[in-house]
């Protein structure tokens, strides 16, 4: 049966170094009438616990300042990076706003996999099974399980795991209406150890809510609490407000998501997976700036005036006073188009000097060259990814696989951590997997279910592969079974359904636009005849 858990109120999608994060806040009693639907598929509105769902807390001014690194100040940041972690992260963060490559490297690790999913009921193997009782629990995984957002949120999970290191999010659940994750601030939570079942125990700092206006979350906005934090933020915080050494607290193993990037040894002071990266991306953007400077310079003229002299040998023996020369090139300036000055050439011949742009191939080379070195390292598919050199399909093919065996560590942690929520929180007599199933692999991985299934293999795993969750899979294999569905259609004729007499039997014919001119021709005549 599922047990009981505490509700949160609201959830706040604040904006934060390029990614949305999501924070509780209690609303404003004068806002009571007013009603924001969280950007999700969940309607939070039908929860009367909930006042209201708001983007922004209109009260609370917000700036923000983006710090410039340096090659220099960035491999001293390397250099200690248990000292530095805080400001590794920044430069992680920096370079996801500024780096299109940096950004489309790491929603490409993040989107491979398509996040479907299956979960199967475990039976008892020695003894008939309770069917009702069973189905009971199923339909209540099930249901709970596909309100969850899991290709948002798990796709969220390791993009954010990957940029800053580790992900961290507190589950807050709402009874017959779903769920979510709210991510916490990676500068403020550490991660102790692991507990009995494998899960990472995580400590949050409670010296979070004195900064700025967040005492909020868990102190309310003029004594309505309804809105704040789960119960566990605001008793740490009231502990550390009476105690100044209980500044970190733990948090319930069985209500976060926990997700490391990189290798679990590092899970002290886990930092960005791509780290190796940063200088050459550096080395790119000045590549860029240099480029970008050059290529103004190219496209830049300079008219020199003559001023004549009386005399070529005597100094300062003007024709015209310096005064209206220096009027008449003003006036001049004035009407230039951009990327062209004017200047004074005493006693020369006037003449028009442009710049150079011999160095124009050199400098795109240079770009090409830092860009070849970001995927070398990455190890992502620069042809996938942006578009690189053309290559073999069978070259495409494995790259495509060993890109996706990191993120299929990833998903199987995830799977783990999920696994457990379920467990402690609605049901410990299921089991939760998710599809090694990607955009480049769709087709195989279905077909192998397909003939999986059609040889006595699960039928759920083959349907929850089509994108669909395991929830609508079973209401429409049971709504289809009710109203006679299945049997008011006849199936399509397959190479499954046929017998080796058949007259038809063999390769499918292929469509005219899959064959050659001369196969064409071929057919042609075959069909006339």
């Amino acid at each position: 049966m599922p047990r009981k858990t505490t509700k949160a109120q609201e959830a706040l999608t604040d904006e934060r170094d390029g990614l949305m994060s999501q924070q509780l806040v209690p609303a404003k009693k004068e806002d009571k009438q007013k009603v924001v639907n969280r950007p999700t598929a969940l309607d939070f509105k039908k929860v009367e616990e909930l006042k209201r769902l708001i983007l922004q807390d209109v009260s609370r001014g917000r700036t923000q300042s983006a710090m410039q690194y340096t090659k220099s100040l960035v491999n001293t940041y390397l250099q200690n990076p248990y000292s530095f972690r805080s400001q590794i992260i920044g430069v992680s963060r920096f370079l996801w706003r500024v780096s299109t490559i940096y950004r489309k490297i790491i929603f490409y690790y993040a989107t491979i996999p398509k996040y479907n999913y299956c979960i199967v009921e475990k039976p008892e193997f020695t003894k008939s099974s309770n069917i009702q009782k069973l189905l009971k629990d199923y339909e209540t995984v099930l249901s709970e399980v596909h309100r969850f957002n899991i290709k948002e949120e798990f796709a969220t999970a390791v993009a954010l795991a990957i940029r800053d290191g580790c992900y961290c999010g507190y589950t807050y659940r709402f009874d017959d209406e779903g769920s979510f994750l709210h991510m916490l601030p990676v500068e403020y939570y550490r991660i102790q150890g692991k507990n009995e079942a494998g899960q990472w125990v995580v400590f949050f700092d409670a010296t979070y809510f004195n900064v700025g206006q967040n005492i909020i979350f868990v102190e309310g906005i003029d004594g309505d609490t309804s809105g704040c934090w789960a119960d566990e933020f605001i008793e740490g915080y009231r502990a550390y407000a009476q105690d100044r050494s209980k500044r970190w607290f733990m948090l319930d193993p069985s209500k976060t998501i926990t997700l490391l990037g990189g290798l679990q040894d590092e899970f002290d002071n886990p930092l960005p997976f791509f780290t190796g990266l940063f200088p050459s991306i550096l080395n790119m953007l000045s590549a860029e700036e240099l480029v970008a400077d050059r290529t103004e310079l190219d496209n830049f003229y300079l008219l020199l005036l003559k001023i004549d002299t009386f005399d070529e040998n005597t100094v300062d023996d003007f024709e015209v006073s310096l005064d209206l020369a220096n009027a008449y090139k003003d006036a001049l300036a004035d009407i230039m188009p951009k990327l062209s000055g004017v200047g004074l050439a005493p006693g020369m011949t006037p003449e028009l000097v442009t710049f150079s742009k011999a160095n124009q191939t050199n400098d795109e080379s240079i770009i090409q060259e830092n860009i070849n070195n970001i995927f070398a390292q990455s190890g992502a598919s620069q042809t996938v990814v942006s578009s690189g050199d053309s290559q073999s399909a069978l070259s495409i093919k494995y790259s495509l696989i060993n890109d996706f065996s990191y993120v299929a560590l990833l998903l199987s942690r995830l799977e783990k951590n999920y696994q457990y929520y379920i467990d402690k929180n609605i049901s410990d007599n299921t089991i939760f997997t998710i599809h090694h199933q990607t955009h480049y692999n769709e087709d195989e991985y279905l077909e192998k279910l397909k003939t999986s299934a059609t040889l006595g293999g699960s039928a759920m795993k083959y349907l929850t592969a089509m994108n669909m969750t395991p929830y609508e899979a079973y209401c429409t294999i049971k709504f289809e079974s009710e109203i006679g569905l299945k049997d008011m259609m006849e199936p399509l004729e397959s190479s499954y359904q046929k017998s080796a007499d058949d007259n038809d039997s063999g390769r499918p014919r292929a469509a005219d636009d899959e064959i050659s001119g001369s196969a064409e021709r071929t057919r042609n005549i075959v069909d006339e005849g």
